[in-house]
């Protein structure tokens, strides 16, 4: 399995703690750089209480929350999904390169069946929550994508694309 962007390189979102790499050829043209990987986004368990979680669930969309015993995913998304919720359908719900954030108007929300089928449901999560009453209606009736393609691991995403190795970082020089 090969990426659309051939020439990119990618960063396994669990290898770097840096906010930014850059990075040229031997021209010293920039080289695309996409983040990898698929974090689950867990909020404090003292937020479960509050009224818009509670309006999530009962349209079917579950987030995660510290010391849960919930579903995780158990794929490897290129580009990185950050995945905040899970469905009783075995799917999960992400933004892409970006944390899920409600002032964020350029992280995506997207949906991964339990057949691993991606779907873009909102154009950002503003987008996906309001009216909360129709969430349920209009995240299920996504637009497949071809914009994140999914791995059963880590190591087959390593394998198949130029992933960038992490230099030593332990203070030796």
């Amino acid at each position: 399995m090969k990426s659309a962007d051939d020439n990119a390189r990618y960063l396994d979102h669990s290898h770097w703690g840096c906010s930014s790499v850059f990075l040229t050829d031997d021209r010293g043209r920039p080289v695309k750089i996409l983040r990898a990987g698929t974090p689950v986004l867990s909020m404090p368990a003292k937020e479960r209480g509050r009224s818009e979680y509670r309006t999530l669930a009962e349209q079917g969309v579950h987030c995660f929350f510290d010391g849960d015993d919930a579903p995780r995913p158990s794929f490897y998304a290129v580009p990185m999904l950050n995945v905040f919720a899970w469905d009783e359908c075995g799917g999960f719900w992400g933004t892409k390169g970006a944390l899920a954030d409600l002032d964020d108007l350029n992280a995506p929300v997207y949906h991964v069946d339990r057949r691993f089928c991606v779907t873009k449901v909102a154009d950002h999560l503003r987008a996906f929550l309001m009216p909360p009453e129709t969430i349920r209606k209009r995240a299920f009736s996504g637009i497949p994508t071809g914009e994140i393609t999914l791995y059963s691991s880590a190591s087959e995403a390593h394998r198949t694309l130029n992933f960038l190795v992490p230099p030593n970082c332990d203070g030796g020089s």
